[in-house]
């Protein structure tokens, strides 16, 4: 805070090349209480200004740092940055646009004159087009001159535009965190989802251009309206919607609190779906696939983008118990094994179990056995993992653990769903005895243990993340203990407590659930559901309709431009909220409140 005073002299010695605006960044950086105090329009249009004029990376960077911190969106930050750079700088932005053009195969020719008639729409070829200062140019064709074209005489000009739009992708990111709409609205039309997705599939690009599209893919598209997070576990249901009958194909069906339906987005994010599979499972077959740390990135980008496709519902749980293999494959670090031949085995009697460089006893030999020669690769007989190779042989980076963190989040999220499954066949086998006997209070000397261990035991459905009994989702988990990274091993064996713990946990979440029965008390449910998600919904986009009011004594400053835009707001508010039901007293005056409410509410002064 003391050398924060002396910003306005820090900023009055940006570009003299004394590092400056580095000062200023590393005294910002993930620091949200300087960040809110000391940013104002001056400092963000001192950068913006620099970077008109000297075309550097690093001031586009810096803009990036002022927009988050902490992995916290500064929303006044953003807001200014927007207006700055996307309404009264946007020359100095470099333009993107997709061209879909005909492949000659397509062509579909006429028999008479042997010319085209017709496009076949199959196999369109999806070019992306970079524009600045009047020129443009294929973006994958300046990467190909950038990677193997070294005496092509625009080639440093190439690398120069890639990096610049780099870090504007980068920016762009940083502007829409935490659905900052203001940003999301000016960049989507141009920035769609077909285009990004072109790009981040696209392997002659940069792995980390790539990792920047992923991620913009993330904040501009996947993080914003309608998408909301799924509730893992449902406390609240209601009891005419309890089947009696829970099974995979339907229980997104019958487990919702309402009837479901469908998201109109969805359809939008079939390929984003397709190549996030895709990618994961290419990951998972590459022997030490986080041995690339460029590669990292883009794999880093690409589970986050996983992860939110996940939790925001886009995945099913059948789906979701398919990719746990998947996902298992990348929490597995044991990429280096070591296979003895069979005059070995024979000779020995079995595989010597080796952790740490010594010899366990046959104590816990028999113990860990099934768990260490346990892999996940489809068809490769008994393998043993060498631990002590695969520590020699892959070090792991900081990158390489968040991704790690990342797939156990997942991974706890599927475990959350499972619990909530086993909760819905639970009550569904209590409606079953509800409903066969006479007298409500003999339900608890129909209910038997065998009834409530078929949720546990039974193989149909099965509920294994590895369909393998447990056994290599436990082998993945006590490899993971071993690592050194602490935040890591913690999560891993939080996920061990639970697998073994798996009946308590149910039993413990099942005596919180609410079954609402009567009429009213399902109404006031839905309704209080709601008013809560509209209420949400305007908070979200505050930024879109909130009119600030100007300082006081600001003399005729605002004049008419000022007035008109505060029209032009009034009438958004007002239109927005008469399309909720509010009428115009209670816009002005807020909704009538009951006398014996009133004492409830607390008046608010600026």
């Amino acid at each position: 805070e003391t050398i924060a005073k002396e910003f306005s002299f820090m900023q009055s010695q940006i570009g003299y090349d004394i590092l400056a605006e580095d000062t200023i960044t590393a005294l910002l950086h993930n620091n949200k209480k300087l960040l809110e105090k000391h940013i104002t329009e001056k400092e963000i249009d001192t950068f913006v200004k620099l970077l008109r004029e000297k075309r550097d990376c690093k001031f586009l960077e810096y803009l990036s740092d002022l927009c988050v911190s902490s992995s916290q969106a500064i929303a006044r930050t953003q807001e200014m940055i927007c207006k700055s750079v996307l309404e009264k700088n946007s020359d100095i932005l470099i333009r993107t646009k997709l061209e879909l053009n005909p492949c000659v195969e397509d062509m579909i020719l006429d028999d008479n004159n042997s010319l085209p008639t017709g496009l076949s729409s199959q196999n369109m070829l999806r070019e992306v087009i970079l524009t600045w200062d009047g020129k443009s140019e294929s973006i994958e064709f300046m990467a190909g001159v950038v990677r193997d074209q070294l005496a092509h005489p625009r080639r440093e000009e190439f690398r120069n535009i890639l990096e610049y739009y780099r870090y504007q992708l980068s920016l762009y990111s940083h502007m829409c965190f935490d659905r900052q709409y203001l940003a999301i609205d000016n960049l989507s039309p141009e920035l769609s989802i077909d285009l990004i997705l072109t790009c981040t599939k696209s392997e002659n690009l940069p792995g980390t251009l790539r990792a920047s599209f992923c991620r913009l893919m993330v904040h501009m598209h996947v993080n914003r309206d309608p998408q909301e997070e799924v509730t893992r576990i449902k406390y609240a249901r209601l009891w005419n919607q309890v089947k009696t009958e829970v099974s995979l194909s339907d229980y997104d069906e019958c487990h919702s609190l309402e009837p479901v339906e469908k998201n109109e987005n969805r359809p939008r994010f079939e390929t984003t779906m397709k190549f996030v599979e895709d990618y994961l499972k290419t990951v998972v077959e590459q022997p030490n696939s986080f041995s690339d740390r460029e590669q990292n990135k883009l794999t880093h980008e690409v589970v986050n983008l996983a992860r939110r496709l996940i939790f925001f519902g886009f995945y099913s749980f059948e789906d979701l118990l398919k990719l746990t293999q998947t996902l298992l494959g990348i929490l597995d670090t044991s990429k280096v094994l070591t296979s003895l031949t069979n005059n070995t085995q024979n000779e020995q009697g079995g595989f010597p179990l080796i952790i740490g460089g010594q010899k366990l006893t046959k104590k816990y030999e028999h113990a860990l056995s099934t768990l260490t020669t346990t892999a996940i690769i489809p068809n490769a007989g008994s393998v043993f993992a060498d631990t002590t190779t695969e520590q020699q042989t892959e070090i792991l980076d900081d990158l390489a653990y968040e991704t790690k963190m990342n797939v156990i989040a997942i991974l706890e999220f599927i475990l959350d769903i499972r619990l909530d499954f086993r909760i819905s066949r639970l009550i569904s086998i209590f409606k079953q005895k509800y409903d066969r006997i006479d007298s409500p209070t003999n339900i608890g000397m129909d209910l038997n243990s065998a009834d409530i261990e078929c949720i546990f035991d039974c193989d149909s459905p099965n509920l294994d993340l590895d369909n393998d009994k447990g056994k290599t989702f436990l082998k993945v988990l006590l490899n993971l203990v071993m690592h050194d990274y602490q935040p890591l091993v913690s999560r891993a064996l939080s996920l061990l407590f639970r697998h073994f713990n798996q009946r308590k946990e149910t039993l413990q979440h099942l005596n919180q659930v609410q079954l609402l029965v009567s009429e009213t008390d399902i109404k006031n449910y839905k309704q209080i559901k709601r008013d809560l998600d509209q209420l949400r919904l305007f908070v979200e986009k505050s930024e879109l309709w909130v009119y600030k009011k100007g300082k006081e004594g600001g003399g005729q400053s605002g004049n008419l431009n000022d007035q008109d835009d505060k029209k032009e707001e009034d009438f958004d508010i007002k239109k927005l909220a008469f399309s909720t039901g509010f009428g115009e007293p209670e816009l002005e005056n807020g909704p009538q409140i009951n006398e014996e409410s009133a004492y409830r509410y607390t008046s608010i002064f600026q």
